[in-house]
């Protein structure tokens, strides 16, 4: 049994904080295919959650680097069209929540940023949605810990397949943002 990712023990803690019922989903027994991670059920309705992690990139270490190096807590930002980290996380969890999609069950792609800390600011999240349209993400969540416990934010697609309940969405976020659409 593979060792779960660090995003994925937070995201259990965060389920743990906020008494969500969470349950792992079985790993695929047919090599080159995956499932979600997650089922959590909020309040009377069940969500499937995949979860990804944004770890630093070469560029990211650098700048890690350059920061250590001169001991300033100000780096310099880098040239990275917005939303582009967060592309393959969707691109790949679109094929693994397909199927529940299908099924009627509301699915969320739930983001944790390892590394320097913006490519999970909402304008990120907003222009990643624009460019990996699709109906079968119900919502992209961000999870973070701003202060001593994890938040989520949560950003809805415009037209899912299937949307997640307003009292279920409500429980499950400190943020809604109705829709990547909205400035």
């Amino acid at each position: 049994m593979r060792k779960p990712t660090i995003s994925e023990r937070c995201f259990e803690d965060w389920c743990y904080q906020n008494e969500i019922k969470c349950q792992p989903i079985k790993r695929a027994r047919v090599d080159g295919f995956r499932r979600p991670d997650f089922a959590i059920k909020v309040g009377e309705h069940w969500c499937v959650v995949e979860v990804k992690e944004i770890n630093p990139n070469r560029e990211d270490k650098r700048q890690l680097a350059i920061a250590s190096e001169k001991k300033e807590q100000v780096i310099s930002f880098w040239k990275v069209s917005p939303g582009t980290r967060l592309i393959r996380g969707l691109r790949d969890a679109k094929s693994q929540l397909r199927k529940f999609s299908m099924r009627g069950l509301p699915t969320i792609t739930c983001f944790l940023d390892n590394t320097l800390g913006f490519y999970d600011e909402p304008r990120e999240v907003k222009q990643a949605m624009r460019r990996v349209e699709t109906d079968v993400i119900s919502a992209v969540g961000i999870l973070r810990k701003p202060a001593a416990v994890w938040v989520v934010d949560l950003f809805q697609y415009p037209e899912p397949r299937v949307r997640i309940p307003p009292d279920c969405a409500g429980q499950l976020v400190r943020k809604n943002i109705a829709s990547a659409d909205e400035e």
